[in-house]
């Protein structure tokens, strides 16, 4: 997760608050799901158990948002890695 901290720290320019709460939504992404890892190859099946998720339905409209955006740009991180590592 290192990198995906950097990534959004120098790629996103996000302040490393900023950086650190999105890696701290991610986790509760995995607590809410109960997975112990995030497979971005599998994204639209997150979201949609998300959607899904008895307590994320309860969450406030900007929770859902801040969640749904942290899944996002962890997606764009494994984009990222994928061509940095073919290149």
């Amino acid at each position: 997760m290192e990198n995906f901290l950097g990534f959004l720290i120098i790629e996103k320019n996000f302040k490393e608050r900023s950086a650190r709460d999105v890696l701290n939504r991610l986790k509760r992404i995995k607590r809410l799901l109960g997975i112990e890892k995030i497979v971005i190859s599998d994204i639209y099946n997150l979201n949609r158990q998300l959607q899904e998720n008895q307590m994320f339905q309860g969450m406030s409209p900007f929770v859902k948002s801040q969640l749904r955006r942290a899944l996002k740009l962890y997606e764009e991180f494994e984009e990222y890695e994928k061509i940095i590592k073919q290149n």
